[in-house]
C-alpha cells in the first residue's frame, strides 16, 4: 500500500481537511480509547498538520507539529494517531518519519513531547529519550520524551 502525505497550517486546511482530521481523532482517542477529553484545545491554529491517505483513498495517520514556545521552548507534536485500517501496516513509522523531515526542513533540531506510555519504546527507536517519570493526563499514562536532531 503506498501513501500520499499532505501538510498544511491550519489556515491553509480546507472544510474537508478539518473535518477528516477532527473525525479521526474523535475516532481514535474519544471513541476506541474511551478518554473523554477536550480535543479542541486552541492549538489547532498555531500547528502544521500532516496526514497521510493511503492509496485507496482513506485517512490513515495524522499528528500536528509544533514550532517553539507553543507546548514546550522546543519543537513538538502530539495527536498522533494511526487509524484502525492502516494499523499494522508500518504507517506509524511512515508519519513519524514525514514529521522529523518536517520539523528538519524547518531547522528544528530539540524535539520534546508527550508521549502515551506505552509507546515509548516506539519513540526510543528514533533516538528520543524519556525525561522524568510517568504521569497520567486525561487518564491514559503518558510520559515527556527528548530528542536532539543531527
Amino acid at each position: 500500500m503506498t501513501f500520499q502525505v499532505f501538510c498544511k497550517s491550519y489556515s491553509e486546511l480546507s472544510k474537508e481537511d478539518l473535518y477528516e482530521i477532527f473525525k479521526a481523532r474523535n475516532q481514535v482517542f474519544v471513541v476506541e480509547q474511551h478518554c473523554v477529553y477536550q480535543d479542541l484545545d486552541d492549538l489547532d491554529q498555531s500547528a502544521t498538520h500532516l496526514w497521510l491517505v493511503s492509496s485507496e483513498g482513506l485517512f490513515s495517520a495524522y499528528a500536528r507539529i509544533f514550532p517553539p514556545n507553543v507546548q514546550y521552548k522546543d519543537w513538538s507534536f502530539g495527536r498522533v494517531l494511526t487509524s484502525q485500517s492502516a494499523r499494522n501496516e508500518g504507517v506509524g513509522h511512515l508519519l513519524l518519519d514525514a514529521v522529523l523531515e518536517y520539523i528538519k526542513r524547518s531547522g528544528g533540531k530539540d524535539i520534546r513531547i508527550s508521549a502515551l506510555a506505552y509507546l515509548k519504546g516506539f519513540y526510543q527507536d528514533y533516538g528520543f529519550k524519556p525525561v522524568g517519570e510517568e504521569y497520567m493526563e486525561d487518564g491514559i499514562s503518558h510520559i515527556q520524551m527528548f530528542v536532539s536532531l543531527d
